[in-house]
């Protein structure tokens, strides 16, 4: 599946910046727009997912809102999530986290704004006190995207309360993590790690077990070896058995190489092994 992110403004948006009495810098939204969007983009790496930017990830450019939303339709892809920051309470305390979706929102749509809001706002603690922090606004950017979409904004640049947090890398992170977790959330998006142990064949039973290994792993079984010993039952991939199968043999041969050898604490300590395969496992 793909995921459109969308930083928005570009580095040259007139206005688009925090308030001078508190950020004596002037901090551009577009700066903390593509920085928080860099992140998720980082963290979305781990995930069975592709990552497109539906903005120019440079700056340097504005595609219109509306090409911005056609970009993500073109693509295919499953989610479009605008980043921004908000203005509009001119250097009062009031402020927080608000995330928006269109009056077309799909279910879906509505289920990822509510995931985004709570999953930043837990991470962040900037809840939204706006009367509606869960608002309905048909930016074009979400109305026009044919798929789950909603725009983020992540606290108000004109807020004395908002903008010592938003101006932080740390809060930039967490809402990253936020908006990952909500999309996990909402689409069920697996890690790559997670995904490859899906696709493992895995075998509950001997029976189970290709023939060429029954014999072996039926010594195993004797020797002690349960796998998870619950209703999985032995719960081993064919890398898993072979491994276990070598050790087995390297023993016996260890045995007829070494007749002195202490059979029952070697035996012992394969069984420990055998454990340990699985508890690490």
């Amino acid at each position: 599946m793909i995921i459109a992110l969308d930083a928005g403004h570009y580095n040259n948006t007139p206005g688009k910046r925090c308030m001078k009495s508190i950020d004596p810098k002037e901090t551009r939204e577009r700066f903390l727009n593509a920085r928080m969007a860099e992140h998720v983009e980082a963290l979305l790496k781990a995930y069975d997912c592709e990552v497109m930017r539906c903005d120019d990830r440079t700056g340097k450019t504005d595609p219109s809102l509306s090409e911005r939303a056609a970009r993500a339709n073109r693509a295919g892809a499953a989610a479009f999530i605008s980043i921004h920051h908000n203005a509009g309470v001119n250097g009062g305390k009031g402020g927080g986290i608000c995330v928006f979706a269109a009056e077309n929102a799909s279910k879906t749509s509505l289920t990822l704004q509510r995931a985004v809001y709570d999953e930043t706002v837990k991470r962040t603690g900037l809840k939204g006190n706006r009367a509606t922090p869960l608002p309905i606004a048909n930016f074009t950017v979400i109305y026009r995207a044919n798929m789950p979409a909603i725009l983020g904004e992540f606290g108000f640049m004109d807020s004395t309360t908002d903008v010592p947090i938003i101006l932080t890398d740390d809060f930039s992170k967490k809402c990253a993590q936020g908006i990952v977790a909500a999309l996990v959330k909402t689409f069920g998006i697996k890690k790559k790690s997670e995904q490859e142990e899906d696709n493992m064949i895995r075998y509950k039973t001997i029976e189970d077990i290709p023939k060429g290994y029954r014999a072996a792993t039926q010594e195993l079984i004797d020797l002690g070896f349960k796998g998870y010993g619950d209703e999985r039952g032995l719960y081993v991939t064919e890398d898993m058995l072979r491994c276990m199968i070598v050790n087995l043999g390297m023993c016996k041969a260890l045995i007829a190489a070494i007749p002195e050898v202490d059979k029952e604490a070697l035996f012992e300590e394969f069984k420990k092994n055998l454990k340990l395969s699985i508890e690490v496992e």
